[in-house]
């Protein structure tokens, strides 16, 4: 193969055209800096991985002729959707119509990611057995993948092509034999291209089932700890739901909107259908605050602007019925939860959405907090924190108890919602710990209530967990490891070291990890991320 210069990688020294005459080329370091380095390894010029940096590391290279790697591409579609959504909820600056709003663009390129995903067996030619197998392992699991949905959508009618894709893809993963692992990296590259190409189909329920499918592969990037494609895939499921308008469904701002009892009353189905829309809407919400959140960054949702304001009601079971529906009105449904307003929002997927919008406030929070505010801000700060304090304290006073002997269904989402609360407790206090005894104590305590909850619960019951959860734990076991290494410095000593011994607190860790651990081998990001940080904290700590 003859390259020329400018056709090796930036990782690589020379060019393999002249093995004689090598010539040079200045390299950038791993990690990103503007120093530069060389190493003396020749450069095949293959893309999106040259032979000698897949041997060194399997990270996509960079070239100097301007072609984007997957990641920077990924990077530029989701900066793309930002601006998208930015225009959703401030119409007034660009003009931005309809089409434009629900129109994505996938990032996959056919000729790398995609083709280089299609070396294992293809799944349609899969047995339908296994493809079967597939499709109920999925349903026994879906609720903690976010399927909004109700299961007869894939059971008895026809699903779209992504939302099958997307059941196949981590139903696969969750199967995990070797009759199935070697068709999950064609289920992938399937996967992706229906999904993109999801609106431009012929179902007739195609963008609410695009939606889901978003949200399922979402997770599934998440759960393997490829957090930049699995961003990518929420904000195209945010774009989605805020292009179509569900967060104005039963506006009560909107008169134009049919409402149920009212002037234009909705029929059971529309009702149902409705539910449906509402239910996607506030798992968007959930996906979207907990790993924006998670990554330190802003909601891409700015539910304090009119456009993007929710109005939608709080969303109910997928189990209740239309006729049991009273009301699908709502107006400022958010922005009225974090006031204290009382509301009617108790299903648990209003109790999880709940549970996200105060991480996604601590979150919010936490950032703005600055050691040498002016007195106004420091007031103002103050204000915001004791509000929210008191209403994260409430919300967790009234959430219904763990119980093992619940569906395990019912008991990983309240494993969650309680555990989501709590870190948001944990979050909003860690700030002030180093100086204030009062949220130094508050945050043990609060640590301690999510390690009891483990000891309490059966987890044998289920092999898969939210995705989330490595965080949270990994947030958990940092409390514990930080009072680990203050118990062993004098000057850090306090009253709370008279109280809880070494042994205590490293047996919450090491619970801990043993929880994460049960559930690595269906999360690289629990296992590779996490899971090793805590190890290595904690070794450190002891």
């Amino acid at each position: 193969m003859h390259l020329y210069r400018g056709c090796a990688c930036l990782n690589c020294r020379y060019l393999s055209s002249s093995p004689s005459k090598p010539t040079l080329i200045p390299t950038r370091c791993s990690d990103g800096c503007n120093s530069f380095r060389k190493r003396k390894v020749k450069c095949d010029g293959r893309r999106p991985i040259c032979k000698a940096c897949l041997t060194f590391s399997p990270e996509e290279c960079q070239y100097a002729d301007g072609a984007l790697s997957e990641d920077q591409s990924l990077e530029s579609e989701i900066e793309s959707m930002e601006n998208r959504l930015r225009r959703l909820q401030n119409p007034g600056e660009l003009p931005m119509t309809f089409r434009d709003s629900m129109s994505l663009h996938s990032p996959y390129s056919t000729t790398s990611s995609t083709s280089s995903l299609r070396r294992g067996l293809k799944f349609r030619d899969a047995p339908p057995a296994i493809r079967r197998k597939w499709l109920h392992t999925f349903i026994s699991h879906a609720p903690v993948f976010g399927f909004f949905l109700a299961n007869s959508k894939l059971e008895t009618q026809q699903p779209s092509p992504p939302l099958l894709s997307a059941a196949y893809l981590l139903g696969a993963l969750l199967t995990r034999v070797q009759d199935t692992a070697s068709y999950e990296q064609d289920l992938l590259a399937t996967t992706l291209h229906e999904t993109a190409q999801g609106l431009a189909g012929a179902h007739p329920d195609r963008l609410l089932q695009t939606i889901q499918a978003e949200v399922l592969v979402a997770n599934y990037f998440f759960l393997y700890g490829r957090a930049l494609e699995g961003k990518y895939h929420v904000t195209a499921a945010v774009s989605l739901v805020l292009g179509a308008g569900f967060h104005k469904i039963g506006s009560s701002q909107q008169q134009a909107l049919p409402r149920l009892g009212l002037d234009a009353p909705l029929s059971l189905e529309s009702v149902a259908k409705e539910i449906e829309n509402i239910r996607a809407l506030w798992m968007v919400l959930i996906m979207n605050h907990c790993w924006t959140s998670a990554d330190g960054a802003a909601s891409y949702i700015a539910y304090d602007h009119p456009e993007s304001r929710i109005d939608a009601p709080w969303p109910v079971d997928i189990e209740y019925q239309p006729s049991q529906v009273l009301s699908l009105r709502g107006s400022d449904t958010i922005e009225k939860f974090l006031r204290g307003n009382p509301d009617d929002g108790i299903s648990l997927l209003a109790l999880h959405a709940k549970a996200a919008i105060l991480f996604e406030q601590a979150s919010f929070l936490h950032r703005q907090y600055r050691p040498n505010m002016s007195l106004k801000d420091a007031t103002r700060f103050q204000s915001s924190f004791n509000n929210l304090d008191s209403l994260i304290r409430r919300f967790i006073s009234k959430l219904p108890p763990i119980i093992s002997s619940s569906r395990p269904i019912v008991l990983r989402r309240l494993m969650l919602i309680n555990t989501l609360a709590r870190v948001s407790l944990i979050q909003m206090h860690y700030t002030f710990s180093a100086h204030d005894m009062s949220s130094r104590s508050l945050i043990l305590t609060t640590a301690e209530s999510i390690v009891l909850a483990l000891r309490n619960t059966v987890l044998d019951d289920f092999p898969s967990i939210d995705p989330i959860m490595a965080t949270l734990w990994g947030a958990t076991a940092k409390v514990f490891i930080e009072e680990i290494v203050a118990s062993r410095d004098s000057s850090l000593q306090s009253g709370l070291h008279r109280q809880r011994s070494p042994h205590e607190l490293m047996s919450a860790v090491e619970l801990v990890i043993s929880v994460m651990a049960r559930f690595s081998p269906y999360s690289e990001m629990m296992a590779d991320a996490h899971l090793v940080q805590v190890r290595q904290n904690y070794a450190r700590a002891k």
